[in-house]
């Protein structure tokens, strides 16, 4: 690495065959820290510092507005003025007041909020940015509120909850008085917010189902499956957690239960020990080859990957000297860019 880095940019393989690079050849390495990065390395690279609390989210979410309403001017105006009104005094108030069981970053929460807004924003949901300012300005900031509370407000702890209900409330009194903003979601055909538990219907258990696979259908599982639709649908990768026990992976199952035609599935258990070599055979086994170096989910479909961390892998893998997880470095390239297609 440190010769391509030279002035000669002569990159050296292992078996000896030198590869010059031209000119107009350049490397660029994002990197979150240098713990690893050798003098040489470091004496050879421009440094670039890039500090998260100068920057901050606005810049990402400028240009996200010029993407999604740069052609709609009003339209573009207000969710500008939602986002001033509402995202940064939650952020600040969730920070100081509030405690998330994982804690995310505040570029991370917005990151979220902008994927599920977008995935929300459609014509079935009430959502027509042709129509007039006075018509679509409510439901959308009754969405924009509705995509607030499960991204950047979600992932605190009951407690949490409770205070983010009242701020929210103080800031725009939007929502009914009664429960929490947790219970509501926008009604597509009343626009408007309504409970949860209104979308429960009478069940009975089918004759003949196993009592393990009865799942009785509460306000709770109706909002998760709701919230993994639409994330799983707009192609987004979905993070789940929770305590043990709370119907995690039964939630999941259910989702890939009811998947279109048009996707295939395959779950993966993680352990300590799985190796990524392992994972990258079960992932390759239910692919087909596309072309020369490309591969593909069989017969032409979509491929949802739910990945099982049963034994809690992710906090108790096996580390290597660089403090990675060995299971998870094959993953890596499966959450940040769509290698199969």
């Amino acid at each position: 690495m440190n010769s391509v880095m030279d002035d000669n940019k002569i990159l050296t393989l292992i078996n000896g065959d030198r590869i010059p690079l031209t000119s107009s050849m350049s490397l660029l390495f994002e990197v979150e820290d240098l713990r690893v990065a050798s003098p040489a390395t470091v004496s050879r690279a421009g440094m670039i510092f890039l500090d998260q609390s100068e920057m901050g989210f606005k810049p990402f979410l400028e240009s996200w507005l010029e993407r999604l309403f740069g052609t709609q001017p009003e339209v573009q105006k207000l969710h500008q003025n939602l986002l001033e009104k509402y995202v940064s005094k939650v952020l600040e108030y969730k920070v100081s007041s509030c405690v998330e069981p994982v804690p995310i970053s505040d570029f991370n929460a917005v990151l979220s909020f902008t994927q599920l807004y977008e995935a929300l924003h459609t014509s079935e949901n009430g959502l027509d940015a042709s129509a007039s300012i006075q018509t679509y300005g409510p439901v959308a900031e009754r969405w924009f509120l509705f995509a607030l509370t499960w991204s950047i407000m979600a992932a605190v702890d009951e407690t949490g909850r409770k205070k983010l209900d009242v701020y929210l409330r103080d800031l725009e009194a939007q929502f009914p008085p009664s429960r929490t903003i947790y219970d509501y979601f926008c009604d597509p055909k009343k626009r408007d917010f309504e409970q949860w538990e209104s979308g429960l219907t009478t069940w009975r258990p089918r004759k003949g189902d196993s009592f393990f696979k009865m799942i009785v259908p509460t306000s709770d599982s109706l909002r998760n499956s709701f919230i993994l639709r639409t994330i799983v649908s707009s192609k987004h990768n979905l993070l789940v957690v929770g305590n043990t026990g709370v119907g995690k992976t039964v939630q999941v199952m259910g989702l890939m239960a009811n998947l279109p035609a048009k996707n295939s599935k395959l779950v993966i258990n993680f352990s300590a020990t799985t190796k990524s070599s392992a994972l990258q055979e079960i992932v390759e086994s239910v692919m087909e080859k596309r072309s020369k170096d490309k591969l593909g989910p069989l017969g032409g479909k979509e491929l949802l990957i739910f990945v099982r961390d049963s034994a809690n892998s992710l906090q108790t893998g096996l580390l290597t000297l660089y403090q990675n997880y060995t299971c998870l470095e094959s993953a890596f390239p499966l959450l940040e860019i769509f290698c199969f297609s």
